[in-house]
This record gives C-alpha cells, sequence and structure tokens, in this order.
C-alpha cells in the first residue's frame, strides 16, 4: 500500500454483477492505523472522567480503568451486532 496510511481510502465503485458486499469491502479498505487512535483516546477520556469523580490518585487510577473497561466492552459489542447486521444483509 501506498501513499499517507491516515489518509481515508478512496470511494470504490461497484458494478451490478459483482457478488461482493460493499459494506465489508469498505469495513476490511479502512487502515488499521485508525485503531491508533483508540488508546489515547481512551486513556484520556477514562482519567478524564475519574479525576472529575474523585481526589485521591489511587481512586482515580481505578475509576479510569473501569471506565475504559466498559466504553471498549459497550464499542465490542456495538462492533460485533454492526458485523452480524452486515452479515445478515
Amino acid at each position: 500500500m501506498t501513499g499517507d496510511p491516515l489518509r481515508p481510502p478512496a470511494r470504490v465503485h461497484y458494478d451490478a454483477t459483482s457478488t461482493a458486499s460493499p459494506n465489508v469491502d469498505f469495513m476490511l479498505s479502512i487502515s488499521p492505523t485508525y485503531l491508533l487512535y483508540y488508546l489515547p483516546l481512551i486513556i484520556a477520556i477514562s482519567l478524564v472522567f475519574g479525576a472529575t469523580r474523585h481526589e485521591d490518585l489511587k481512586l482515580i487510577l481505578r475509576h479510569a480503568a473501569h471506565t475504559a473497561r466498559w466504553i471498549t466492552g459497550f464499542m465490542a459489542i456495538v462492533f460485533v451486532v454492526l458485523l452480524v447486521m452486515d452479515w445478515m444483509v
């Protein structure tokens, strides 16, 4: 793959005879480097959320870990639901 890995993928045109699902092809064409944005975003959100609830550093870190866990779990469930819905269509 050449070019900037962070640039969004180009639009792909499908003809009527294509048997491949456009959604699966699009999902597979997104660069995995987009997942690198997830980690710092989750860390920042979790720490800020924990710091607004507690003042003690141990409690902030414990709350941040719990928040990161449930956000990740929620996103994983949404991903699986969307994947199953895409498979069904």
